[in-house]
Formats: C-alpha cells, sequence, structure tokens
C-alpha cells in the first residue's frame, strides 16, 4: 500500500466488488418482485464515505506542506470518525435476515424458501463483508498518514479509540436509530442520547465486541500489506 499505482488498483477491486453487490441486489428484485434488502446499497453507499475520506487524506499528506497537511488531517480524522461506524454496520444487518419472514412476489418453483433464505444470507455476507473491508483500508491510509506525521504511539492509540467509537456507534444506530449526519443536523439531542446511553451494559458489551472484531480484522489488514 506503499504506491500510488497501488492505492488505484485497490481502489478499483473495492469498486467492483461493490458492482458486484448491487448486481446480487438487482437479481434478488428480478427473482422475487421485492426490494426488500435494496437499503443494502444505501449501507454500503456510507461505507464509502470514510474511505473517500481516507483516500484523500493519504494523497493530500505528499503534496502540501506540514501546516496545510495537519489542519486538513484534523477535520479530515474528525469526519472519519462520524461516519466510519457505517462501513461495519452492515454486518448488524443480518438480524433482518433472522427476523423478517420469507416471502416472494414470483410463483416459480424454483425460488423457494429455503433457497430465497440462503440467497438473502449471501447477499447480507457480500455487502456486510466488502463494506467492512472499505472500513478497514480507510482505518489504514488514516493509519499510515498518522505515523508518518507523528509517531507510532500516537497513531495506534487514535486508530483504537476510532475502533472504540466505532463500536459504540454501531450501536447507537442499530438500537437507538441514530445517524451518522444527526451530529450534525441535530447536534444536541445526538449527544444527549450518546451520553446517555453511554454506560448501559448492554451498551458496553455490545460495543466492545464489535470493536474487538474490527480490531482484530484490522490488525491482519495492517500487519499483511
Amino acid at each position: 500500500m506503499n504506491t500510488n499505482k497501488n492505492i488505484v488498483n485497490l481502489t478499483l477491486i473495492l469498486i467492483i466488488a461493490s458492482i458486484s453487490c448491487l448486481i446480487l441486489s438487482l437479481i434478488r428484485i428480478n427473482l422475487t418482485g421485492s426490494i426488500r434488502y435494496t437499503f443494502y446499497i444505501w449501507n454500503l453507499f456510507l461505507a464509502w464515505i470514510p474511505y473517500i475520506i481516507s483516500f484523500f487524506l493519504y494523497r493530500y499528506y505528499f503534496n502540501h506542506s506540514y501546516k496545510k497537511k495537519k489542519i486538513f488531517l484534523i477535520f479530515g480524522t474528525f469526519f472519519l470518525l462520524i461516519f466510519y461506524p457505517n462501513a461495519s454496520y452492515i454486518l448488524s444487518d443480518l438480524i433482518h435476515v433472522i427476523r423478517l419472514p420469507i416471502y416472494t412476489y414470483n410463483n416459480s418453483s424454483i425460488i423457494t424458501n429455503n433457497s430465497l433464505l440462503w440467497f438473502d444470507i449471501l447477499l447480507n455476507i457480500y455487502f456486510a463483508f466488502f463494506g467492512h473491508l472499505i472500513g478497514l483500508f480507510s482505518l489504514l491510509f488514516l493509519h499510515q498518514v498518522l505515523k508518518k506525521m507523528f509517531n507510532i504511539y500516537f497513531s495506534w492509540s487514535l486508530i483504537i479509540f476510532i475502533i472504540l467509537l466505532s463500536g459504540y456507534g454501531i450501536y447507537l444506530g442499530r438500537f437507538i436509530r441514530l445517524n451518522s449526519w444527526d451530529i450534525i443536523i441535530n447536534p444536541l439531542y445526538t449527544l444527549k442520547m450518546i451520553f446517555s446511553n453511554f454506560f448501559h451494559i448492554n451498551a458496553i458489551l455490545f460495543s466492545l465486541l464489535f470493536s474487538f472484531f474490527i480490531f482484530i480484522t484490522y490488525l491482519i489488514i495492517s500487519q499483511s500489506k
């Protein structure tokens, strides 16, 4: 991940992976006549926002003075922190496959309840895996910039901090139904909900479990670059 060519190639691969998710979603619509899981597409789009932010942070780092880099890094990291939970949030969408009943508007004998269930599971895995992967690479770009601008200890501390907050962000999105942009359009209510739920045992356990998963998978990505 040390050259512009590698970053461009990685981005193209992730775009192709995202297009494959879109194609699978369109296939489900065509086979079933239902738009049930089209919200996956929106969630995957949101997962791209932190990637785009960190991508430009990484590119910006090599073309500007230290002072300009620092200002841009502060703002970029702030917005990445807000939107990053969306990348791994799709993993929690599996709850819809578990809870929602299977139905189809298509009377074809090929599309059985069992086959549709497995298709939905795989559809969720596609979106969740690639969304999470996009998020991990956004962290990796940011991490590399932080290590070059500061030091290894500060960079790891900030990355772990982002991961911990992201676990809590996923909890807020899944159970409190907050969105990333709520902090901008309705900051007082959002801050109230953030702090009022922060010490609930369910929030702590859920957040730590998700954060640990993000951290372990990030370690794999960061050590294999």
